[in-house]
């Protein structure tokens, strides 16, 4: 590896008095190209002169015990992947972990330079003095001209604190913001994340404002908090004021966030952080908790830039709970051997179906399989405890990557089902899946807490390792492709291309008795326009027959979650999908039947707009999972699509006349949705 010497000066435009304790210096080695012919690593031919990032680096410039870097340093560099969300030639959002793999990364070496002589190390100021300088500023101006706000000023004021997250604040307003901090301090708590977009935090005396400001500061919604999590917040005590608002969670609540939390780890300056100290805390007192959070951590920990920070929260964890770990080290087998076998059957040699089957039997009846996978907690639901496997119901599933399908016996007397059937995944990445069904719990929740059952049915899917996870089966269901299948093979009439009756007929045959069918037909009218809702926020694509199921109570759901945010599939050219969202003929037949169609457009608009009014929370939450790779979640552009979605700039009263014309929009091309099915069921017929 060839050794290349700058020896230059960098000097940077701002004071070593000036600089704020978050902050990181971020390098990057680059290439020139000098012709069309030579490709990067996306595949493309970069143009003369295109400089393409191939490595970075991120340091922070205060080490845990707040000193400033001082002296020679070497930065083992990451090499630049296309999952990097990249700014420019710069990864600020990544990692400030040094890359260990030095002998087969580039480095960089620098020389931190001594600012007083004799050489001596800088210590970043203590709270008590930080304040200090607070209290002389505050003493020069009287605030009291600063809270009365002229009535234009507050209005432009309000305008501009009520963004969404993404919206841009232009220098004029930041200014504005930052005139009237007080105001917002005692009047709008909830503006904290546009007060902290306005900071100079290039200017000590107004940093240290800002800190005398949040000891003051009410404390905020701890939805609300989640936001100064964020990459964008690297002040330690910003950060430490977020972690102290999410304390008033209870452990449903915090359950529900635990994803992006974990998340938000990967943005910690230091290990030893509130942030970690709280997850830590929570877990240990709470089994479901410590349960979650351990294979959150534990699914990344094939991914060099985390398994540090990551290993050591766990082997924390872990210490902290001794009988936890003796369980977690039986379901670490349990999934070992679960992957042994998928990888049999992935293999040549097991190609044909009923060998793999006796093979993959075989294996479940062997002592060593059935002491690890029977007879305890499950990974997949820690509320949720199995018996023995029924192996001769097991079975895997004729796709390329063989998932399993687990049975096992129910050992509660009191359940409905006899039986728990699991789905183990091996070579399918589930973190889309997982993190769309997650946001789509949320949804519901809320529509929940604001009066509105729609029935959602978000199923669980978790994503324990590299490619690998497990799905609930949501029993007594089946897919609009498998209704529409059966019930021309079983009608005796001639039916052509599309029956769009065939769903309804079948959810009659399903509830023979008419007050049970009267009741799934309602169950079918409210999750019908839950998912329509919901899928059009999010951007759900893909959305064939064999991605939306319901069960014989009526309840629809969609599953298969590969395509969100609004990247739909393209064939030769062409939009697969040419609707906002689903709402099929065979949908239409059983809404205009028991309900009308005017009170399903009623329903879906009271739900729109409540999650309008909760866009922060969802955009927020998709942010926080930037850095998890995937691939549809890669920068703030990606989310745009939410914030497009529920026309953000505009009014209530125009939001709604939007989603209308959306909701028109679907029901008058529900006739390419029609045709879509057909299309998707010849190519399945013909793989079959």
């Amino acid at each position: 590896m060839g050794i290349w010497r700058w020896n230059e000066n960098i000097v940077f435009d701002i004071l070593v008095t000036d600089v704020p304790r978050g902050a990181r210096l971020c390098l990057a080695i680059y290439a020139v190209y000098g012709s069309k012919k030579k490709k990067a690593k996306t595949g493309k031919n970069e143009a003369k002169g295109e400089k393409v990032p191939l490595a970075w680096v991120n340091q922070p410039l205060f080490d845990y015990r707040n000193y400033l870097k001082t002296g020679s340093v070497t930065l083992p560099c990451w090499p630049m992947s296309p999952e990097d969300s990249m700014e420019g030639l710069l990864n600020p959002i990544d990692t400030v972990i040094l890359n260990p793999n030095t002998q087969d990364s580039p480095s960089i070496k620098i020389m931190f330079r001594d600012y007083v002589k004799p050489p001596q190390k800088i210590r970043f100021p203590e709270l008590a003095a930080v304040l200090e300088v607070a209290s002389q500023e505050m003493a020069k101006y009287n605030h009291s001209h600063d809270r009365a706000i002229p009535a234009v000023m507050k209005k432009q004021l309000m305008d501009v604190v009520q963004r969404g997250p993404l919206a841009a604040i232009d220098e004029l307003e930041k200014d504005l913001i930052w005139r009237f901090r007080m105001h917002l301090l005692e009047q709008h708590p909830s503006s904290l994340p546009r007060l902290l977009a306005s900071v100079r935090w290039h200017q000590y005396k107004d940093v240290a404002l800002l800190q005398s400001m949040l000891l003051a500061w009410r404390p905020l919604q701890p939805e609300d908090a989640l936001e100064l999590l964020d990459y964008a917040y690297q002040d330690p005590n910003v950060r430490a004021y977020a972690v102290r608002c999410l304390r008033g969670l209870t452990d449903a609540e915090l359950s529900q966030y635990l994803l992006q939390l974990c998340q938000t780890l990967k943005y910690e300056s230091h290990f030893d952080c509130p942030l970690a100290q709280f997850l830590l805390d929570r877990a240990w007192k709470n089994r479901r908790i410590g349960h979650n959070l351990f294979w959150h951590l534990r699914s990344e920990m094939h991914t060099p830039q985390v398994c540090l920070r990551f290993g050591l929260i766990l082997e924390a964890y872990l210490r902290g709970t001794p009988n936890h770990m003796t369980e977690i080290t039986r379901q670490l087998d349990s999934m070992n051997k679960m992957r042994c076998i998928t990888e049999l059957l992935q293999s040549r040699a097991f190609k044909d179906k009923e060998k793999g089957k006796d093979a993959m039997r075989d294996l479940l009846s062997q002592k060593g399989y059935q002491q690890v996978m029977c007879n305890g907690i499950t990974i997949l639901n820690p509320k949720l405890r199995v018996g023995g496997l029924k192996v001769d119901e097991c079975r895997f599933y004729d796709s390329k990557m063989r998932p399993l399908l687990l049975v096992y016996e129910n050992p509660d007397p009191s359940a409905l089902l006899q039986d728990v059937h699991i789905i183990f995944k091996n070579g399918d990445d589930l973190r889309q899946d997982m993190l769309t069904l997650q946001i789509i719990g949320i949804m519901d929740n809320i529509w929940q807490q604001q009066g509105l059952d729609l029935r959602l049915l978000p199923y669980g899917a978790l994503s324990t390792g590299n490619k690998v996870g497990f799905i609930e089966v949501v029993r007594k269901s089946e897919t609009i492709a498998n209704i529409q299948k059966m019930e021309k093979a079983n009608s005796t009439k001639r039916i052509g291309l599309w029956d769009s009756s065939l769903l309804y007929y079948w959810l009659k045959k399903k509830n023979a008795v008419e007050q049970q069918f009267q009741k799934a037909a309602e169950t079918f009218f409210l999750s019908c326009a839950g998912y329509c809702v919901a899928t059009y926020v999010l951007g759900i694509g893909d959305r064939h027959s064999d991605n939306i199921m319901i069960t014989e109570g009526g309840q629809l759901f969609h599953i298969d979650f590969g395509h969100f945010l609004g990247n739909f599939k393209v064939k030769f050219g062409v939009k697969r999908e040419r609707v906002p969202f689903v709402l099929a003929h065979d949908f239409e037949i059983i809404i205009e039947k028991h309900f009308g169609f005017d009170k399903f457009v009623r329903l879906c608009e009271d739900a729109y707009l409540i999650l309008r009014r909760h866009a922060s929370l969802f955009i927020n939450m998709l942010a926080m999972m930037l850095q998890t790779g995937i691939p549809e979640l890669r920068s703030i552009d990606d989310l745009n699509y939410v914030r497009d979605a529920l026309v953000l700039e505009v009014t209530e009263k125009e939001a709604r006349e939007h989603f209308i014309h959306k909701l028109q929009e679907a029901r008058r091309n529900a006739w390419f949705t029609s045709l879509n099915w057909y299309v998707h069921g010849l190519a399945k017929d013909n793989r079959a």
